[in-house]
């Protein structure tokens, strides 16, 4: 029994207990006063067990999803059998020895009818509860009144019992081991009129009946219109859209149940006029020249189905298509000269009727192709340059780019796609150059845009750099600048292991120191061959065209307040 916890829920007779299992397989149990026998779901949010005699004495039980049990008495009954959920909110359940029962939510127990067998229980169609004993079933209203329908086979046992789908009862016989019915009503037919039919569209009605069980349907006297039919299944339908003229027609259905009772109903089925085949689309919306198009035609009427498009006469304009579905389209973005096209175009449902229509197409000019980019940013001398051109309009696809006149700076291309870049660094001079680009669509049109490109020269960098004690400079970073390539000082002087590196660092360990104090006379050829006393304390520029100059020059091992360090 699946629970209100998304659980399964069950009685384990031999072993004491309930069980509860989860769909991923944990399982738990819980152990009860005697043999539980069935289990169902409860209209409180519990399960309610039934129990055998042996040591629970019939009780009914009531277990929280949380496992928590509470058992209620029942000595009326000499044990209990099956238990379901009846209509009226309580608990209904059978014995061995006591018919039927019923017990609140609460608990209070009621017995109902003489001391019977019981096994199934159901709630039936005519919400009454109705149960198997033995050689009849019984049926007990929510009131209490019972009647039992006793079985005509002498060994009948009357054992499960539930609803079936054509509105019988139908339960298990294990002493004749056969299936029985329970018929609760006689058998009539509920439909008396149908809804009205259209001509040329689609219909669908259920026929339905009551009392009995096992319907079969079918037509008893009269015709049915043209296209309609009447399965043994009660389903009267036509057959795709049939054209059946618009009247009134008379006929009489019949339904026989599975023990053979038959009843008829006569009825009749107005067919009323449909609505002609017509085209709804009067008016086109405007095309673009350059751009995509797509619209969709549309009608009703007629058979209401398969709808089949054409064009019946004139011409569509050069590019566009009309689908059997209706779609008015283009191929790719429209190529064909701006001015109005008039044609018709036809459509033919599912039964031959046909429509046409008379449509104008008008199509306008587009946005003329146009390079938007009109200036380009600053370039500098030596540096990776790169910026993406744009245009706008024409076909608005398979934009092709070129350099029409003038000539780009030294090192620069432009791409096919528009990219204005360098390969490199290049040493393009500094100045203004100029130049006009022009761009190509897919429809051949074309437009130029003159350009002017600014290369500038690389801006100079300067590097400070302070020396505090010869006798110990520890590592000195100094960069970025343009001295060029690694150079040593002579290992002679006291800057032995000073070195500038390929980026224009310079660092190392000084250990110099002379007669006048710590200092080092250093002559880079980078320096011009210059040669100058380095002075603890002195504060120097290096430019980035290798130019130096002395800041200070001063005694100490400390810079001047307000000085680069």
């Amino acid at each position: 029994m699946a629970g209100p916890d998304g659980a399964l829920w069950f009685a384990e007779s031999s072993g004491g207990k309930i069980g509860r299992i989860t769909t991923p397989g944990a399982f738990t149990e819980y152990p009860v006063q005697s043999s539980p026998y069935y289990i169902t779901a409860g209209p409180d949010g519990a399960l309610w067990f039934t129990q055998g005699s042996d040591g629970g004495a019939g009780n009914i039980g009531r277990i929280t999803t949380a496992g928590t049990s509470t058992e209620y008495p029942n000595p009326q009954f000499d044990g209990s059998i099956e238990i379901t959920t009846g209509p009226d909110g309580a608990l209904w359940f059978t014995g061995s020895a006591g018919g039927g029962g019923r017990i609140t939510t609460a608990g209070t127990i009621t017995k109902y009818g003489a001391d019977t067998l019981g096994y199934g229980i159901t709630t039936g169609p005519d919400g009454a509860l109705w149960y198997a004993g033995g050689n009849a079933i019984y049926q007990i209203t929510t009131s209490g009144a019972v009647t039992p329908y006793f079985l005509q086979m002498p060994d009948a046992q009357a054992y499960g019992i539930t609803n079936g789908p054509d509105g019988a009862l139908w339960f298990t016989d294990s002493g004749t081991n056969s299936i029985g019915m329970v018929v609760i009503t006689s058998l009539y037919i509920a439909t008396t009129s149908l809804p009205n039919a259209t001509s040329g569209q689609p219909y669908m009605a259920m026929l339905t009946a009551g009392g009995g069980g096992g319907y079969t349907w079918s037509l008893s006297s009269g015709s049915l219109p043209s296209g309609f039919a009447l399965t043994q299944g009660g389903v009267l339908s036509t057959t795709g859209s049939p054209a059946a003229a618009a009247d009134t027609y008379a006929f009489t259905v019949k339904v026989t149940d599975l023990v053979g009772n038959a009843v008829t109903q006569q009825l009749t089925l107005v067919v009323q006029p449909g609505i002609g085949l017509q085209i709804t689309t009067a008016t086109l919306p405007n095309a673009t020249f350059g751009w995509p198009y797509t619209a969709t035609l549309a009608a009703r009427g007629g058979s209401g189905t398969g709808y089949i498009w054409s064009v019946s006469s004139g011409s569509l304009p050069d590019g566009f298509t009309l689908s059997s579905g209706g779609t008015l389209t283009t191929t790719g973005n429209l190529s064909t000269a701006p001015q109005t096209y008039a044609f018709t175009v036809k459509v033919t449902d599912s039964v031959g009727n046909s429509a046409t229509q008379p449509l104008t197409l008008v199509v306008q000019p587009g946005l003329g192709l146009q390079i938007t980019t009109a200036n380009l940013p600053d370039a500098t001398s030596g540096q990776p340059y790169n910026i993406a051109l744009a245009a706008v309009g024409g076909s608005t696809t398979g934009y092709i780019w070129s350099v029409s006149s003038g000539t780009l700076p030294s090192g620069f291309r432009l791409l096919s796609e528009g990219i204005l870049t360098t390969t490199g660094s290049p040493s393009a001079a500094a100045q203004t150059y100029a130049f006009t680009v022009k761009v190509t669509d897919s429809f051949s049109n074309s437009a130029i845009q003159p350009l002017t490109l600014v290369v500038q020269s690389p801006t100079a960098v300067s590097t400070h750099f302070f020396i505090t004690d010869l006798h110990d400079l520890g590592d000195i970073v100094l960069g970025p600048s343009a001295l060029g390539s690694q150079q040593t000082v002579d290992g002679s002087l006291p800057f032995a292991g000073v070195v500038f590196d390929s980026a224009g660092n310079m660092y190392g360990t000084a250990n110099g120191g002379g007669a006048n104090g710590p200092y080092a006379s250093y002559s880079p050829p980078q320096l011009g061959g210059h040669g100058t006393d380095i002075v603890a304390g002195m504060v120097w520029e290096i430019t980035a065209s290798g130019t130096y100059k002395d800041l200070h020059d001063f005694g100490g091992t400390g810079p001047r307040p307000g000085e680069p360090g």
